[in-house]
């Protein structure tokens, strides 16, 4: 039997930048491939094929959680654009600033 590992939370990537959720999503990210890996058990012994996994895949892609952490790298994404593109010097960051605290709140 072949011994593999799913990585969830914070060692599969930062979770989420914004907020202290990512203990959230990494143990939504937990159920759901534990749900999805105890239904193969159930009528395979050998869980770990290419077929499974790239099943599995498909429906972890779907997930609100992805989604969700999608959207925040999205959104640090944008921020750090402004930020460090447009904006660039201390100066005008700080000009700024009300705006980019705003941004980040939103995140």
């Amino acid at each position: 039997m072949k011994r593999l590992a799913v990585l969830l939370g914070d060692s599969a990537g930062f979770i989420d930048p914004f907020g202290s959720s990512g203990i959230y999503f990494s143990m939504a990210m937990a159920k759901h491939w534990v749900e999805m890996i105890g239904e193969q058990m159930d009528c395979q012994r050998d869980v770990w094929t290419g077929k499974n996994v790239a099943q599995w895949r498909r429906r972890f892609s779907k997930t609100k959680v992805l989604r969700r952490i999608r959207s925040s790298y999205f959104k640090v994404g944008l921020l750090e654009r402004y930020v460090f593109c447009r904006r660039r010097t201390a100066r005008r960051i700080n000009h700024r600033w009300r705006l980019i605290s705003f941004l980040i709140r939103l995140g």
